[in-house]
């Protein structure tokens, strides 16, 4: 009777759809979100799902099989839809959508808005009037600190806490070391001058090292010239310090272009996404991202559910993207990260020349990434639970094993209970004993079936 009602309620739903843009919650009985989607029309959109014939996909066909509620939100235009979109999935993690995996722990460098900006790291980006730079890979969380560390030895950024006044006897540690130009001493650099040091970092984090050498090497040549000897060493050093980094940075086009350079691999219900970025005509760095939920996703799709993931919180969009294949609603996308960058930014797939070597390349990396993670989870598992995939003609290891198990005392109470294995290694904080709700008297198979009937409507 309950199946029945929902399934007219869903059906009157669908009756009274707008035709607008917007997006599309789709729900199980227990109001969990099942899947997020955006329209041009909702109506036409969402009523698609139950047209008959309208999908052969077994991944399209389980949702709509779980289906008993549709929720939508009416908004003023397909970019707002792709925002809004890109929102609910990271909130939701909704299990049909390809989404981020562990996408809030990603880390950024933040320069603060402090009237002497000092150089942190941060798990979330707000608009506080600071400067964002990432996000960076969170499997590589060394990586921040590598490039603070760099930052303070170029730039003499501080990392303190302190209330800068200036008055102060005595600098710390991290000036006489030469990483820190000590704006807490009245002798100590000037608030314009840590302001230009600041500007130089920033400069530094967006890929425009060709043009701060040419600046730096101006200001050493007055220096010299104004006979400040030991100003124009000091220039000298920092000079050498950039280019010993940019020597390091591989020249992939001589036109100097800004640009990011994307690649998936799929394999299953993980995929790996790589990205490399190019700033002024250099790879200034490269990332990989895991993806989840890409099991019967198009490659294409996937590509384009992660560049409105990624770019939502991304502190640098570059004016071109080079992908691999065209993705879905590709000028809805160009059209919001143009907005977002205030300038055009265009999706391009190429066809011929070194840009279709530089998609290869990230496509090579995003294979080996993936393959690298694959490899991790089956030596996690260890040589017991990969002994039971054998046994059980499993395509891949198990990753989740749940005993149950009703214990009888003296033959009277009985406790139903839960044990669970990750890899080879057990995981208590998971176990659980269970109440029984609906079931009465020692019936081991009531017991059983209430316990797996509970935990199973928890399933996502």
């Amino acid at each position: 009777a309950q199946e029945t009602a929902a399934a007219a309620d869903l059906s009157e739903k669908l009756g009274t759809l707008p035709d607008q843009p917007g997006v599309y919650l789709m729900k199980d009985g227990a109001g969990r979100v099942l899947y997020v989607g955006k329209a041009s029309s909702l109506r036409a959109r969402v009523r698609q799902y139950f047209q008959p014939g309208h999908t052969d996909s077994p991944r399209i066909l389980h949702l709509i099989s779980k289906i008993r509620d549709v929720e939508t939100v009416v908004v003023a235009n397909e970019v707002e839809a792709l925002i809004l979109e890109a929102t609910l999935i990271k909130r939701h993690h909704p299990w049909y959508n390809v989404r981020l995996a562990d996408d809030k722990a990603y880390p950024y460098l933040k320069l603060t808005k402090d009237p002497f900006p000092k150089i942190v790291m941060t798990r979330k980006v707000v608009r506080d009037g600071a400067k964002y730079f990432g996000p960076y890979p969170y499997h590589e969380p060394k990586l921040v600190g590598r490039t603070i560390r760099l930052l303070r030895r170029q730039f003499n950024l501080r990392t303190c806490n302190l209330e800068i006044t200036g008055d102060l006897p005595r600098p710390c540690l991290d000036y006489y070391i030469g990483q820190c130009s000590a704006p807490c001493v009245a002798w100590g650099a000037s608030k314009d001058q840590y302001a230009e040091q600041v500007r130089q970092a920033a400069a530094f984090l967006e890929g425009k090292q060709d043009d701060l050498v040419h600046e730096l090497q101006d200001e050493m040549q007055a220096a010299s010239a104004a006979m400040n000897f030991e100003r124009a060493a000091q220039l000298r050093d920092q000079i050498r310090g950039l280019e010993a980094l940019g020597e390091k940075q591989r020249i992939v086009s001589s036109a100097g272009e800004d640009r990011d350079i994307l690649a998936v691999a799929q394999d299953g219900d993980l995929g790996c996404v790589q990205i490399f970025f190019v700033r002024g005509g250099r790879v200034i760095g490269q990332e990989h991202f895991l993806l989840r939920g890409t099991r019967g996703v198009p490659g294409a799709e996937s590509l384009g559910a992660f560049l409105s993931q990624f770019y939502e919180t991304a502190t640098s969009v570059p004016p071109q993207i080079l992908l691999p294949e065209p993705v879905p609603d590709r000028e809805v996308i160009e059209r919001w990260l143009t907005e977002r960058r205030g300038g055009r930014v265009e999706l391009v797939t190429p066809q011929r020349g070194e840009r279709v070597r530089l998609v290869a390349m990230a496509r090579e990396n995003a294979a080996l990434h993936l393959a690298e993670e694959r490899a991790r989870i089956g030596d996690a598992a260890g040589p017991g639970v990969r002994e039971l995939q054998d046994l059980l003609r499993l395509e891949a290891p198990p990753v989740r094993i749940e005993c149950y198990d009703i214990s009888n005392f003296q033959g009277g109470e009985s406790v139903p209970s839960l044990v669970v294995a990750e890899g080879a290694r057990v995981k208590k904080r998971d176990y659980r004993r269970f109440r029984m709700k609906y079931t009465e008297g020692p019936d081991d198979t009531a017991m059983m079936q209430e316990v797996l009937r509970r935990r199973f409507a928890q399933a996502r």
